[in-house]
This record gives structure tokens, sequence and C-alpha cells, in this order.
């Protein structure tokens, strides 16, 4: 159930988001960034934000100071309440500030979300989750699969 203060929250968010892409624009530059394919069996977890559309990854901006790894699993955390160290992400691609990360668990992890940033989350069949997530096809071919 989606309560009032859900909704406010997310209102919030959607508003930060965009202010923060005025910012990237205003600056020329994005902020450094890293998301995380969780991957289990031959699946992925894909979220959706409430303030874009479509699927990703978990995932979000570095904080200063912070390395690329840390920022990963912070989010990782934050998003789906998955914890995992730095050193068990395995870096797959960077390119204009973004970091990917992959995360193989032994097993497959509860997923918490708080139905305010992340409003679904979900494994899926990689064949699946390739149609759902236009950056993925790449992100598979760098990390050799």
């Amino acid at each position: 159930m989606t309560t009032m203060i859900d909704r406010l929250a997310r209102r919030a968010l959607t508003i930060a988001y965009r202010l923060s892409l005025a910012g990237e624009r205003l600056r020329g530059r994005r902020l450094p960034g890293a998301t995380v394919m969780v991957r289990h069996k031959n699946r992925i977890l894909l979220v959706r934000h409430s303030y874009r559309p479509g699927f990703g990854l978990p995932g979000g901006n570095i904080e200063p100071g912070e390395a690329p790894a840390q920022g990963a699993a912070r989010e990782l955390q934050e998003e789906v309440g998955i914890g995992a160290a730095p050193d068990e992400l395995t870096p797959v691609y960077t390119a204009r500030g973004l970091y990917v990360f992959e995360y193989w668990p032994l097993r497959e992890p509860a997923i918490h979300i708080d139905n305010r940033e992340i409003v679904e989350a979900f494994f899926i069949e990689t064949g699946e989750a390739v149609k759902l997530h236009r950056d993925l096809r790449t992100y598979l071919r760098l990390a050799g699969n």
C-alpha cells in the first residue's frame, strides 16, 4: 500500500533527480555513479525507480571521498537491502563517470525496498532482462557473458 508520505517522498525524489540532471547539464559533466548487476544463476535483479521511467540496476551517485566499489555496495544496501562488501563486487565497465559492477551471491538474496525511491525489484531471466534495460546487453558483453 502506498501512503501519503510515500507519495510525497516520491515527488521529492523526482524533483531532486531533475535538479541533479539540470546541474549536470550546467556543469557539462555528470556526477560519478555506480551500479550493480546482481546475478544469481541465469537471472539478474532489476529495479524500477520512482523518479525515472523504465527498469534499471541498483545504483546511484558516488559520495565525495568514496571509492566506486564502496558507493556501489552502499547503494545496493540502500536501494534493495542487499549487503555486499566492496571487495565482493567485480568491476565490469567504466565510462563517462559510470562504474558498473557485478555481484554473484551464493544464494538468491532477499530484496527489501522502501516503496519510495525503489517501487519494484525482482529477479528476471537474463534474456528477458535485456529487453527491459537498454544498456544491459552492453554490460553483459563487457562482463564476458
